[in-house]
């Protein structure tokens, strides 16, 4: 009887210890689906942490950037692998001239995509004694490199899918911790920065994926270097859609047209009930997130090759006196006194526009020049899907020395055959590119730039 009862008693005992454990097992793996899902989450980029214990990450930037200038780049910290990175700038190299030519016209620019890969894992550590070891970290020299060149136009289609991921960054509900993985620093002009701890899904993986596939293009062979770059702009082209996707009311474009809280839409009625569409009224651009300059590329910031500057060198970057509407408008500077004799900005829109909706028909733009200035060309030009380009030219060079608001109004069948309904591109340039001979210098305003239905007279 005893024996039987104590048979009974470990049989439950048993049963119970089953339970629990397959409880305990439950819960564990519940709690580690958690911390997956948690670390897969979230769909952006988080700030940056503050401080730099041991002075890793300056270490690593220090040896795989080190002080040159850069458009923007991405550094992988792997827990135990060699610290790499992938950068995206400019360069100077000398122009083959039988001529003589002044230091500033030989030195011409380029955009050069660099991979490179630290020969031994920056983070080390020394033995103190005990058993006990501490972080043994500094800079490094013993650094691979590999370059290639790539055009502007590649170039400005990259930074585009950065900064559409990095205005989007924000500081994280919960830390995102792992053991074996990757700390991804992100960084694009202007100083933004945003990072991200082994990306699965979203949008850091894609972007991390453009700066994965970045690399390979720096390392491989002319047979598979086009194939590689054209994977690129697939993939930036992707980036920047679901970015602009997220973008909030303050910063999100209809039709590539910004708009702002309680100031602006992308349409309305103006005072002879004509239908506006807004381009730029230049309201929304600050002196952090979304500078002037990240939208309208020119020759200083974003090195178009000509020697224009959009904004001002200290903030407020955009104009605030001197405005026709809003409270801001842009100032363009121009140098027409050295190569390449014109000075030009454009803006660029990810995907095309179309200019003909709600029955537009006509372009308007307000310029200010100043009486300093020198008298010169004031060109529009535009740029459909297929790259066909149609430029418009004011028929008065002294529209630049005219302190005051001028409206120039183009309709848009002088533009001639070139796809309204598609366009992806506006410059503004100052000088005859055509036939480019030494000029000025000065600045002008632009506020206000418009497409209207113009209606009958």
């Amino acid at each position: 009887m005893n024996a039987k009862r104590t048979t009974l008693c470990c049989v439950v005992t048993l049963l119970m210890l089953t339970v629990t454990l397959e409880s305990s097992v439950a819960a564990t793996r519940q709690s580690a689906l958690a911390f997956l899902d948690h670390r897969a989450d979230p769909n952006y980029l988080v700030a940056v942490r503050p401080g730099d214990p041991y002075g890793y990450t300056r270490a690593v930037v220090t040896s795989l950037i080190g002080k040159q200038r850069t458009l923007l780049w991405m550094v992988a910290q792997p827990s135990f692998s060699p610290e790499y990175a992938v950068v995206l700038k400019q360069t100077e190299y000398e122009q083959d001239s039988a001529a003589p030519l002044t230091n500033r016209q030989a030195k011409r620019r380029q955009w050069v995509i660099e991979y490179a890969v630290a020969e031994e894992k920056i983070w080390q550590s020394r033995e103190i004694g005990g058993g006990l070891s501490e972080p043994d970290i500094k800079p490094t020299e013993d650094v691979s490199r590999h370059q290639v060149v790539v055009t502007r136009d590649f170039a400005m289609k990259i930074r585009d899918a950065w900064l559409g991921v990095l205005k989007l960054t924000k500081h994280p509900h919960k830390p995102s911790l792992g053991i074996d993985g990757i700390t991804f620093l992100f960084y694009c002009h202007c100083n933004f920065v945003g990072e991200i701890w082994t990306p699965r899904i979203g949008l850091p993986a894609e972007l991390f994926e453009l700066g994965r596939k970045l690399g390979e293009v720096a390392r491989s062979g002319e047979s598979d270097r086009e194939v590689l770059k054209e994977q690129c702009l697939d993939l930036a082209a992707s980036i920047v859609r679901e970015a602009n996707a997220q973008q909030d009311d303050a910063t999100i474009r209809s039709s590539g047209i910004r708009r702002d809280k309680g100031r602006t839409s992308n349409a309305y009625t103006n005072q002879s009930n004509r239908i506006t569409i807004l381009i730029d009224g230049f309201e929304s651009y600050d002196d952090e997130v979304d500078r002037i300059c990240d939208t309208w590329t020119d020759g200083h910031a974003q090195g178009n090759d000509t020697n224009s500057m959009v904004g001002h060198l200290q903030a407020p970057f955009a104009e605030r006196a001197i405005i026709r509407s809003g409270r801001q408008s842009m100032p363009l500077r121009y140098d027409n006194t050295a190569a390449p004799f014109y000075s030009e900005t454009s803006r660029t829109w990810p995907t095309a526009q179309d200019w003909t909706a709600n029955g537009a028909n006509t372009l308007m733009l307000f310029v200010r020049g100043n009486g300093n200035n020198s008298p010169s060309q004031l060109h529009i030009a535009i740029e459909d899907e297929s790259k066909h380009t149609a430029t418009v030219i004011h028929p008065d060079p002294n529209i630049l020395v005219t302190d005051q608001w001028t409206q120039w109004v183009v309709p848009l069948p002088e533009f001639g055959d070139i796809d309204l309904a598609s366009i992806r591109a506006m410059h503004i340039s100052i000088g005859d590119q055509t036939k480019p001979t030494p000029g000025g210098l000065g600045l002008i305003y632009l506020d206000d730039i418009l497409l209207i239905n113009q209606g009958p007279r």
